[in-house]
């Protein structure tokens, strides 16, 4: 209530009073990490974002809103540049790969991480997503090549043409494709 009229907050932006000067630190920040809660304030959707540095997330702000959508992320780069004249487009930033999420780096022309844990996730809901998680887990070349050498080995058995087309489907998502007896690097990013 406020002066006798009874107003519903829809969303609103928070920026920690240190975010400016931990942005500003010069090459201490590696880039942003970007995340989005539905369980810290109740009917409100939360996003959080984070400096990233030495493998640690320290949150520099949030933004609520009533849903998951462009207008929620919108709100940091716009609240960010206004209120401390720091363009967040400039960073690196590691996020899920939701749709909002997507168009609003591609519009600000932000260069995006696809976060491990999401991607790994999404990849679940095949019979070829335990490949693909293998090869996208490796951490060396040697793992990698290994992990390549040994599905390439296993997925000629695949005979039917809508497997092999679940399978490059679910090998997309990594920027791969099997093709020829071999599974290829057709995007790097």
């Amino acid at each position: 209530h406020h002066n006798g009229k009874l107003y519903y907050i829809v969303g609103g932006i928070y920026i920690l009073p240190y975010a400016k000067s931990i942005l500003e630190s010069g090459d201490v920040v590696q880039g942003l990490l970007l995340d989005t809660t539905w369980q810290i304030m109740p009917m409100y959707v939360t996003s959080i974002i984070m400096a990233s540095t030495l493998n640690t997330g320290i949150p520099i702000g949030f933004a609520f809103g009533s849903g998951e959508d462009k207008s929620l992320y919108t709100q940091h780069f716009e609240t960010f540049l206004e209120q401390t004249g720091i363009d967040l487009s400039k960073f690196v930033i590691e996020s899920d790969q939701g749709s909002a999420l997507v168009s609003i780096f591609k519009d600000k022309s932000v260069t995006h991480l696809a976060c491990l844990r999401h991607l790994l996730v999404s990849l679940k809901l095949s019979k070829y997503s335990y490949a693909a998680g293998e090869i996208i887990k490796s951490v060396s070349l040697l793992d990698y090549n290994n992990a390549l050498t040994f599905f390439s080995s296993k997925f000629p058995q695949i005979k039917k043409e809508d497997e092999l087309k679940e399978l490059n489907s679910v090998l997309a998502k990594i920027g791969m494709e099997y093709k020829d007896g071999s599974i290829n690097l057709i995007d790097e990013e």
